[in-house]
Formats: structure tokens, sequence, C-alpha cells
């Protein structure tokens, strides 16, 4: 039995290559993806009472709406809570978006379609809300299946096909720079170089007027130069002594350096036949460009593309799994969780027996699963990075994997696991002399230790740690540093800092195009829940920023939060 479900557009079923007409009315779809959708299994109670308030008898109701779905579309639904499942080899749409294949995703994402378009609930309250959020969330789908599709295929040398999707992204996401750095290089890439500027410079006047900001530098380089390295003769030694260099500098903590020694291996890499060498070379360019915290991830993403390709021709499994990996970095970095899952799972894929790239693929696997409360699944793969951590003795490798377990076990209320992990990521980040990294893990310790009322401990970890982050110009870090001496000020009374450094802290996390989403609704979380517990009239803004940012993206207890401060 071959079962379709359509559910973007007005919803429908094909069985078996015939359109389903046993499945009627609205209620009916609604439950449909309501189950489909729902985080975890679903108790009939509640189901009956969102969407059947004003039957005379709710839970009748439900059992003919679930006997319709099961007759029509030969779907098992059974107990209490309801578990849900599908025939062997069910296509539902919303899955591809979410979890297909790049070219399967865009295809679904192209045909510009609103979740259960036409099916009109006013009356339900509930399930309204509900709805309004995940439709919000497919937008975004929609905008990271096309975004990954135009990056492919700029890699891949067709400019004018990635301008094409590039532009259904701005489209999609006006507001996000990065999006619309991808359309203005393939627009460039193109030769389309009037229209590439006209872009730029269209959207920096957008942004002034709209958002009160100015776009990044990489706004304007995507405009006017290439970043791909041009080609020049320098002969393989030399070019794999300057790749060599440029790594050491990276890992010695000086980007800058770094980044010219690699533009300059690139160039020497690309004036020679060796596909090895030029993959290395890319990646290792790509990847230091991501970490530079410059908002040059998208200068980046284009190299790693095309690194992949020559990494996996040239059987080098390590280069592609690390610039797989870095793929799924950024996705997990800008919210974009289902298509950072499936590179991961690819970078996993050629990182067969290495513990340490295994680590660090775990480690940000882990980290996404915890920004969208997926806690089951992130506690294993986090003890997993660890683990493997440990085993390949990579210092950086268990700074990041202890960092990313800690602040689960503060989440999963497991305070002196947390401290635990968190203490020693500090100290193997500073054996690994790694200075930029350490205010992550001292941000979230502060936080333990705030919530056990130890405000000195906490205060004294938050000052080191922004100190450190401006130092290290991380905004990330900047950000929250703000948040936890914000919550500090406030608890110890100085509630007019306290708001001020509050807002600011979500505020840093906007300074550059490419930052950790995740970090940034964090910080509206802290400004919402204390702006809403003091009655204050701001707090309707920052709740609807929150929930805007949170529920986009699927971070489903943030989202969550949103909505009990709006009780409140």
């Amino acid at each position: 039995m071959s079962l379709e479900l359509f559910l973007l557009g007005q919803p429908r079923a094909v069985l078996d290559g015939h359109a389903v007409s046993a499945v009627r009315g609205t209620k009916a779809w609604a439950l449909l993806a309501y189950l489909l959708l729902a985080d975890g299994q679903v108790e009939r109670r509640r189901l009956a009472s969102m969407l059947f308030p004003d039957a005379d008898d709710p839970s009748a109701s439900l059992r003919w709406n679930l006997s319709q779905l099961r007759r029509g579309l030969g779907m098992a639904l059974e107990g209490d809570p309801l578990t849900v499942t599908l025939p062997e080899d069910t296509w539902v749409d919303l899955e591809v978006l979410a979890n297909g294949e790049t070219g399967e995703a865009a295809a679904v994402a192209l045909r510009g379609q609103e979740l259960l378009d036409g099916v009109v609930v006013d009356d339900l309250d509930a399930f309204s809300a509900w709805l309004d959020g995940e439709r919000r969330h497919v937008v975004a789908l929609c905008a990271a299946g096309l975004r990954e599709a135009a990056a492919l295929r700029l890699a891949g040398g067709d400019a004018e096909g990635a301008s094409v999707l590039a532009e259904r992204v701005v489209r999609l996401e006006p507001f996000d720079e990065n999006a619309v750095v991808l359309l203005v290089r393939a627009l460039r890439e193109a030769g389309r170089l009037g229209e590439a500027h006209a872009v730029a410079a269209a959207t920096a006047v957008r942004f002034r007027r709209e958002l009160g900001t100015e776009p990044s530098s990489a706004l304007w380089s995507a405009a006017h130069a290439s970043t791909g390295g041009a080609a020049r003769s320098g002969g393989a030694a030399a070019t794999q002594a300057q790749l060599e260099a440029g790594e050491a500098a990276i890992a010695a903590g000086l980007p800058d350096a770094g980044i010219d020694a690699l533009r300059e291996a690139l160039g020497g890499a690309r004036a020679l036949s060796d596909a090895g060498l030029l993959a290395r070379s890319l990646t290792a360019l790509g990847s230091a460009l991501i970490h530079a915290i410059r908002g040059s991830d998208q200068d980046g993403l284009a190299l790693l593309h095309e690194a992949i390709p020559l990494a996996a021709a040239r059987d080098l499994p390590g280069v592609a799994a690390r610039a797989t990996r870095e793929l799924g970095y950024v996705d997990m970095l800008r919210g974009r969780y289902g298509r950072a899952q499936r590179w991961f799972e690819a970078a996993a894929e050629h990182a067969t027996g290495d513990d340490e790239e295994l680590a660090w693929i775990a480690a940000f696997a882990g980290a996404a699963r915890t920004d969208v409360a997926d806690h089951a699944a992130a506690i294993g793969l986090l003890d997993e990075a660890v683990g493997r951590a440990d085993a390949s003795g990579s210092l950086q490798a268990s700074a990041m994997a202890l960092a990313m377990r800690g602040r689960l076990r503060l989440f999963l209320d497991d305070p002196s696991g947390a401290a635990e992990d968190l203490d020693r990521s500090v100290a193997v980040g500073r054996a690994a002399t790694w200075r930029a990294f350490v205010p992550w893990p001292q941000t979230i310790r502060a936080e333990v230790a705030y919530r056990d009322g130890e405000l000195d401990h906490a205060t004294a970890l938050l000052e080191a740690a922004h100190a450190t982050s401006l130092q290290v110009a991380d905004p990330c870090w900047e950000s929250m540093a703000l948040r936890g001496l914000g919550l500090a000020r406030t608890a110890q009374g100085d509630v007019d800092e306290g708001l001020g450094l509050l807002e600011n802290a979500p505020h840093q996390c906007r300074r550059l195009p490419d930052t950790y989403l995740w970090i940034e609704a964090y910080g509206l979380d802290a400004l919402a829940d204390v702006s809403s517990r003091r009655g204050l009239d701001t707090a309707t803004r920052w709740i609807d920023q929150l929930e805007e940012l949170s529920v986009r993206h699927g971070m489903r207890t943030l989202s969550s939060n949103a909505a009990s401060y709006r009780e409140r």
C-alpha cells in the first residue's frame, strides 16, 4: 500500500494512486496534522477539549474522527496517550520538507503552500494558536530547504539557478542578512554585477529604515569580491606549507593571520591539478571563516560545498567529514535544525572509526537536540561525545562536549552533574589554551550558581566571561554574559541596571548575521520573564520577539515559556 499525505496547501491524501475521499471535514485533517507534528504522545482528553470543545460529547467526536483516519488512510491510532503508526513507506510532504534530500525538500518548498490551507479554526483558540506557530515554522523550513539548494547550485557552477532560489529565500526571510548575501553572491557570479550592487544597496536602506541597524561588511564583500582564492602558482610544497601555517595560526588564536595564509594556500591549490590538496584547502579556509565570528559564514559555506564532492572523489573521508560537519554546525547556529541533523548524519558516515571527528559531530548534534528540547536524544549524543572525545585525547573536543552536556544537565535539573561537567570544560579549555571558548562553559556554570542562590560566585564567573568575550570579540559569549549579569543584578535589587543588561544581551547577538540564534532567544526568554513578573509595559514586546523566534525555529521549551509569560 502506497500512501501520500499532503498537509501543505489544501490537505489531501493519495492511496495507491487514487485520491482518498473518506477523510472529510476540517477537524479530521486538523487532528491528523496535530498528531503528526505534536511533540510526543498526546492524551485523548487534551485532543477532545482542543478540537471539539463545543460538542455534546467531545470524546465521541474525537473517536469518530479517529475512525475516519483509520478507515480512510489505513493508520493505526491506538492507546491513551495516542500513538500513531503510518503504513510502511508513507510519504508526507512536511517530513520531506524538514528532513528530505536537498532537491526533494526544495521541490516541496517551491510549491509555496501554507500548512492546512483553507482549514479555518477561528473558534478553536488553543488549536488556532498552535497552527499559527506551525505555519511560521513551515516558512522557516521552506527557507532552509531553498537556501541549501541554492548553495549547492552555486558550488556546482549554476549561479543563475542559485540566484532564482536565493531570491525566493529572501522573500521568505527579508531581514536575514545571510540570505541576502547568498543572493548577492549568486548574482555577482552570474555576471549580473549591477543587480548584485543594487540588491546590496537596497538591503542596507531597508535595514536602516526598518531595523535601525547597518548590515555587516559581509554584504558588501559579497557584492564586490570573490572569496574563493584566485589561482596563483607556487608549487605543491609551498602550497602545503601555507596550508599548514594557516591552520597553525588558527589553532594559536590568530584568525586574521591564519585566514590570510589559508587564502594563499587555496590560491596555490587552484593553480595545481591536485584535487586532494584543493579539497583540504577549501575545507580549512571554509572552517576558519565560519569560526572567525565576522559575518563570513556564507563565504565559508560556499567553499565547503565545493570541497565535499572533491574529498569524496579523492577518498578523503576525514576531509569530507569535517566539511560536512561544519555545514551542520552553521545550520544549527541559525536554527535550521532539520537540515543540521541531515548534515551531522552524513558527516558521521564519512567519519567511521575517527573518534575525534565523531566526538565533534555528536557534540553539535546533541546541542541541536537540546535547543529543540529533544532531551532524550540529546543525552545519548552528548554522552557519546564526551566518551569519544576522552578516547581521542582531543582537549578541544572534550571541552566542547562537556560544555554541551553541562548545559543539558542544567535544563534537566541536575545541578551537581551540570557543575561537574562545566567545571571540567573550563579546566580542559584552559589546558588546551582555547581562551576564546572558555566564556561559554563559564556563563552556563554561572547560571548553575545563580539558581543555587550563589550570587557572588555567579557574578564573579560572569564578569570574567564578559571580559574575555570582549577581548576575543565574540558576540554570542558576550550576550550570554550580559544575560547572566542582568539576572544577577536584578536579584540583588538593582532592577534598572539589571534590565538594561538584559535588554543589551539579545542586541549583542544580532550584531553579526552568523551568531547562535538559540542564545538570542535565551536572552529574550530572561528579559520576557523578568519584565512580565514585574508587570512592565515592555513585557509584551519581549514576549512577542521571543515567541516569533522560538516558534519559527522549533525551540519548544522557549516557545512554551513565551505562552506562559503571555498568560502571566
